[in-house]
């Protein structure tokens, strides 16, 4: 049957349309391609090839390409092909993040080098040898890098995952490179210029969004468009996300994303359902677990997913097909790694972290630590995870069967990760290596917002009661900072330090509520204020980075993290820097394993006699010194059997005034 004929307006109407349409399409696709090579270039554009564009000229072509884009794909589009709303609003929330990565952004900083050199070792050498990268960015002088493995390869303890994803957009930087040379510019051809560090910072940003619309494509269908898109929206702006998207791009933690969210989206489709399906989930998960190899953890889902499948009496022989598919797809996908490591190391499976055997201590937990100090705590860094922990809670009692099994990746990771050797995640925005829970904790927090919004349609005066408690708390607080004398009534004072005054003031008596409860545990054990639990947890005397190298330098602003009670205000007696104790005062200090220590005390007793001080270790006594009338040092060893693993509370009883300028503890010759 033939389709009606339409009437000569509507025939030009559509083909007006479809003009337009191509014409939108083609001055959107060179306004991106001009952003496109100014962030890879540094600076060169299509549009004003002799003017490297100024932040404002950057913002400006940012906002017209989103202009040409909603035209484009809301107003000019079909209507069954027109961009959702969700979709929407994640597509203009690129712009200010490529703003931040391009303007702000760093590139070869922290652990970026580390998984850089795998991109060019692979494409410039055919190895995995990095000597001459190492040596590039000056690291052979390095202990753990100085000294050739047993293969004659320097060592890494980065997966090979994101070098290897990030292959593309390194040679699409070689053809940029000789086309730039052939106009006449000078470029880098080393693999350590910038077009290439920018073209590889820019390929990890694009995985980092694609990351987004997949996260958002597997929320669409239990939570509708707009909500899955303000999850989203909240998740990526409100977490470490942003953080590694655009700041530190050159991380693994983008591409884990990705292909995390690529493997729920393909379970939520049922891709274990058919052979090729399993295949194609399995590599998905395979290579993600080359990218960070802790998402090994979801084999689990599809494990039992099989399992479930043989309860409901399946074919037996599809059972197997399908979970073969899947194992062969799994060890395609961490064949890399496998390579990697056996070029480096030697052997195709390492029987422990190639951080070291150390490194994962499954018998020794920091949980609290690791989800509420201040060090990088995940819930207290950024509380939007709480949200997404809370919400996890209800969906999981509506629909036991679909999500209660996300609980496992959930605790397995978040136990692992507190056991490792650097529960803190190094120099880390937020706690990163929670990265790959970021699809289960998208689900958690579209399940608040959809609960949340409903009881506020349903209770709208809860609105009213917000406003109510957040004025009070408002107020009070700063009466409390004025009671401690934090701050003065009768002051001018600016909103930053009336709000700090406030905050300080709020966190000695209760703590702060992303801290909690952990802060109430630490207070009831210590006999201390919730407070002190933001600066006291992970402050070590001596393991891994950022320790105190065994010295706690009091009267320095620093030292607010080491004191508990008993200490007076900062003072200055010349070059040092003190603070005094009237008759008895707490340190707490914390160990990651007892042991026996020498304790010194940089002290004076201010007067015409000195001073005895009796000194105690987590109640017990460890013993005494005498403090003189000048600056001297006195001290004490205490055995192994006083200390204990984590904070330790050491305790001074002064018959009269002291004061102390540091406390050193020295280990013993070994």
């Amino acid at each position: 049957m033939k389709p009606p004929k339409l009437s000569p307006v509507i025939a030009e109407e559509m083909r007006g349309t479809r003009v337009c349409r191509r014409a939108a399409s083609l001055v959107l696709g060179i306004l991106i391609a001009d952003l496109i090579l100014i962030v890879v270039t540094g600076g060169l554009s299509i549009l004003t090839p002799s003017l490297k564009p100024t932040p404002m000229a950057f913002a400006a072509r940012e906002v017209l390409v989103a202009l040409v884009l909603g035209v484009r794909v809301r107003i000019l589009a079909r209507e069954d092909r027109r961009l959702s709303s969700g979709r929407l609003m994640l597509a203009l929330a690129i712009f200010p993040a490529l703003f931040h990565l391009h303007f702000i952004g760093r590139r070869i900083t922290g652990d970026a080098v580390y998984y850089y050199v795998y991109t060019r070792s692979m494409i410039r050498d055919a190895d995995v040898d990095f000597a001459n990268e190492y040596q590039h960015y000056d690291l052979l002088r390095r202990g753990d890098f100085s000294m050739p493995t047993d293969t004659g390869h320097r060592r890494s303890i980065y997966s090979v995952g994101p070098g290897l994803l990030w292959t593309p957009f390194f040679v699409a930087a070689d053809g940029l490179n000789l086309v730039l040379n052939g106009l006449g510019f000078e470029v880098n051809t080393s693999g350590y210029g910038p077009v290439h560090i920018n073209a590889v910072a820019l390929g990890s940003f694009a995985y980092g969004i694609a990351a987004l619309f997949v996260i958002h494509a597997f929320l669409r269908r239990p939570f509708g468009d707009r909500l899955a898109g303000g999850a989203v929206l909240l998740l990526w702006w409100a977490s470490f996300y942003e953080w590694y998207l655009a700041e530190q791009p050159l991380t693994s933690h983008p591409l884990s994303v990705v292909l995390v969210a690529a493997f729920f989206l393909l379970r939520q489709k049922e891709a274990l359902a058919t052979s090729g399906g399993s295949l194609v989930m399995g590599l998905v998960l395979g290579v993600g677990m080359s990218v960070r190899w802790q998402n090994g953890v979801y084999l689990l889902l599809p494990a039992v997913d099989l399992l479930a499948a043989a309860a409901r009496r399946e074919a037996l022989g599809g059972i197997v097909r399908r979970g073969l598919s899947m194992s062969a797809g799994v060890f395609v996908g961490i064949l890399p790694q496998m390579l990697a490591w056996k070029a480096i190391y030697g052997e195709y499976l390492l029987s422990y972290p190639p951080h070291g055997a150390d490194f994962l201590r499954l018998d020794r937990p920091f949980l609290l630590n690791t989800l509420f100090s201040s060090r990088h705590g995940l819930l207290s860094w950024t509380p939007v995870f709480w949200l997404c922990v809370l919400g996890l809670i209800p969906l999981t009692r509506r629909h036991p069967r679909r999500f209660a099994i996300l609980w496992a990746p959930l605790l397995i990771m978040t136990y692992v990760n507190a056991c490792s050797g650097d529960w803190w995640s190094g120099g880390a925005y937020s706690n990163r290596r929670f990265d790959s829970l970021l699809p289960v904790f998208a689900l958690g927090l579209a399940a608040f917002l959809q609960s949340a919004t409903t009881f506020v349609r349903r209770h709208p005066t809860t609105l009213l009661a917000g406003l109510v408690i957040g004025g009070a708390v408002w107020n009070l607080s700063f009466v409390r900072a004025v009671q401690r004398e934090e701050a003065r009534a009768g002051d001018s004072l600016t909103f930053a330090a009336r709000s700090l005054a406030a905050a300080r003031a709020l966190s000695h008596d209760i703590g702060f509520p992303t801290t909690w409860p952990a802060s109430w545990i630490f207070a009831a054990r210590y006999d201390a204020s919730p407070g002190a639990f933001d600066l006291a947890a992970g402050k070590y005397l001596f393991y891994r980075q950022n320790n105190l190298n065994g010295i706690a330098d009091i009267g320095t602003d620093d030292d607010s993290g080491l004191i508990l009670d008993g200490f007076g205000a900062i003072r200055q007696d010349g070059p040092i820097a003190y603070r005094g104790v009237e008759s008895e005062g707490r340190l707490i200090v914390s160990l990651d394993l007892p042991e026996t220590l020498g304790v010194a005390f940089a002290a004076r007793s201010p007067g015409d006699r000195p001073s005895k001080v009796e000194v105690t270790i987590n109640g017990q006594a460890a013993g005494s010194f005498q403090v003189e009338t000048s600056w001297g040092e006195g001290g004490i060893e205490v055995p192994q059997a006083l200390w204990a693993r984590g904070p330790n509370i050491v305790t001074l009883h002064a018959d009269r005034r002291i004061d102390i300028d540091r406390v050193s503890f020295v280990r013993p010759e070994r």
